[in-house]
């Protein structure tokens, strides 16, 4: 048999992505591993938490809900580590939903099978129904979680950071150097500042094929305030360790001017938390000027020609 696993669900309590989350971890093939799943009840009302543990008392008596007072994802990330009992802990964010029923035992594998590493993750895709601005989105997230990649060992990657939806992590290692996620964070990259101690405890992150699906439903405000508190949260992780060599590209492609709006929408949150909100001008003029430059050079080649 091999090692169970823990799943931890930090929630505010939206049943309806919960109802999607929920049944495609308790299909999933483990070949009688030990399964626990920790749902993290964040911030919801007595009545609230009431009508959700009554919901999931008819449907699914296999989950366990705990009920923090607090709102944020770290604290709930935080009262859920303390929680499990396995030596693996899987972290899914709520919106999210295994697609492959071998998803886990897959994770398991490369744990057993890589034991020098600390925390293992992979990426997100969409479902079929999605939209314009959860395709931003998801590119956004998905090109982060590329960026930190370097180099590749079979399936896994060595990276400096994963994402906070969809990885799993030793609890060993996480006890025996006192990890804890960051309970002050409560914007975007709210699990960044958890890797950069991690990394520097010396402890080793890989990146992995397996992606879950995420069922985002955004808007274009919605992206924006993310990316914004995003750059806030960044701010603040590079105040507390240093700027790290990790470096988000813009490139082309379909959706490049949303892109675009949305990365100064990103630093205007990280300046604004330095209190130099006019810092952001320097990328606006850095990509007029680079567009100007492209565009000579095309001037340039078809004029040779």
């Amino acid at each position: 048999m091999s090692s169970g696993i823990s799943i931890i669900i930090p929630s505010t309590g939206d049943l309806r992505n919960l109802k999607k989350l929920i049944p495609s971890i308790l299909v999933q093939d483990l070949n009688g591993s030990p399964l626990e799943i920790i749902v993290v009840l964040n911030g919801v009302t007595d009545s609230k938490y009431a009508s959700i543990r009554e919901f999931f008392s008819a449907n699914w008596p296999a989950p366990e809900l705990l009920k923090i007072e607090d709102k944020g994802v770290n604290k709930a990330r935080n009262a859920g580590l303390q929680k499990a009992s396995q030596p693996i802990v899987m972290f899914l964010d709520d919106d999210c939903e295994l697609h492959q029923k071998n998803t886990l035992r897959k994770y398991v594998a490369l744990h057993e099978a890589n034991p020098h590493l600390f925390a293992i993750g992979g990426g997100y895709i969409l479902p079929d129904e999605h939209g314009l601005f959860d395709e931003v989105y998801n590119y956004i997230q998905m090109n982060w979680f590329v960026c930190g990649q370097k180099n590749s060992s079979g399936l896994l990657m060595e990276t400096q950071h994963l994402l906070g939806g969809n990885f799993s992590l030793k609890r060993d290692l996480s006890v025996k150097h006192s990890l804890q996620f960051e309970p002050t964070i409560k914007y975007g990259g709210s699990e960044l500042d958890y890797f950069r101690k991690a990394v520097k405890a010396g402890l080793k992150l890989a990146a992995t094929e397996m992606d879950v699906t995420h069922n985002t439903n955004e808007t274009f405000a919605s992206v924006g305030k993310k990316v914004f508190k995003q750059g806030c949260g960044k701010h603040f992780i590079d105040a507390k360790f240093g700027h790290d060599d990790v470096s988000s590209q813009t490139t082309g492609g379909r959706h490049l001017v949303l892109r675009r709006i949305y990365s100064y929408w990103f630093w205007a949150g990280y300046y604004g938390a330095e209190g130099k909100i006019w810092k952001v001008f320097n990328h606006l003029f850095k990509d007029f000027f680079g567009y100007l430059n492209a565009l000579r050079f095309s001037i340039i080649r078809k004029v040779s020609k």
